[in-house]
């Protein structure tokens, strides 16, 4: 007895019942359902590149519209800030940050925003804050290359530097780094600097452009009086960079400086002090030998 062997051709209404079926079931399907039912029936693999389904993908769904947005910081201007500066800071969705977001907690103790839009902020420096109360180098937090340094001025010896004609300074620094190191250094970094003094030294001294010291030997005096002089570091590949801080120079003759020495002092009804001192240059006398030499018409 022989089984009954079908034709290729008996199987054709199968499928055309099958897929009749299929069609019918995508009627309460969406289209999504119906790409993947097509899916599922090709016999070519796939690398999910070439399939489109209405804009979307499994593997890497749209951004959850819950999540926190990014915004990126790119570059702002000017490098160099001051208290009162204003600047301005270039980015991207920066409409969804804030002053502590870039600048850390403390951040608005010093800088404030005034215009925020997606691509850019306005700003005021409230106030440049020392090293013990804020990072002076602004690190953006998407481009860890840029940053800006907050520096009112440079931080320069506050002493009188004083000297007697003919007495040489042996490379004397002009700067008092202490606290404010950081932003110093900071500034250093936006590339090479060079130090100039804006007013003309008394002859006989020069500065160091490389490292702010004072040499050489005084000629001239300066006048029997306390001579105010700028100190200006910048960058010299941008000049228009820089920043700025003030010393004191008191150059004497020997008759000078005689008259400007402290001595101590006998007391009197008008210096009842334990330990009175006083110089010929200024009337009166000092509670101290300190006291002395910190008075302007003193000071040797």
């Amino acid at each position: 007895m022989k089984l009954n062997q079908k034709k290729p051709g008996d199987f054709f209404p199968f499928l055309i019942l099958a897929f009749g079926l299929l069609l019918d079931c995508s009627k309460h399907k969406n289209q999504n359902s119906l790409n993947e039912w097509i899916l599922l029936l090709n016999p070519f693999p796939s690398n999910g590149s070439e399939s489109v389904r209405d804009g979307s993908d499994s593997e890497n769904p749209p951004p959850d519209s819950s999540q926190e947005t990014t915004f990126d910081i790119y570059s702002g201007s000017p490098l160099v800030w001051k208290t009162g500066q204003h600047f301005e800071l270039y980015g991207r969705n920066l409409q969804d940050s804030n002053v502590e977001s870039i600048f850390g907690p403390d951040g608005s103790k010093f800088i404030s925003f005034d215009d925020v839009s997606e691509n850019t902020i306005l700003g005021t420096v409230v106030s440049c804050p020392n090293a013990f109360d804020w990072d002076s180098k602004v690190r953006f937090p998407n481009n860890n290359q840029s940053e800006f340094v907050c520096l009112d001025s440079l931080p320069t010896n506050y002493h009188v530097l004083k000297k007697e004609i003919g007495v040489p300074f042996e490379k004397t620094t002009l700067l008092k780094v202490h606290h404010s190191h950081e932003f110093f250094n900071s500034f250093l970094k936006l590339g090479e600097t060079e130090f100039r003094i804006l007013e003309p030294l008394p002859l006989g001294l020069s500065l160091d452009p490389k490292t702010g010291e004072l040499s050489g030997n005084p000629t001239e005096g300066t006048g029997n009086t306390t001579r105010e002089y700028t100190l200006n570091l910048r960058l010299k590949d941008r000049p228009q960079i820089f920043v700025e801080g003030k010393i004191s120079l008191l150059i004497v003759t020997a008759e000078e400086k005689l008259n400007r020495t402290c001595r101590p002092f006998f007391r009197t009804s008008t210096c009842n002090f334990a330990s009175p001192y006083h110089c010929d240059n200024a009337p009166g006398c000092r509670s101290s030998l300190f006291g002395c030499l910190m008075e302007d018409g003193c000071g040797f």
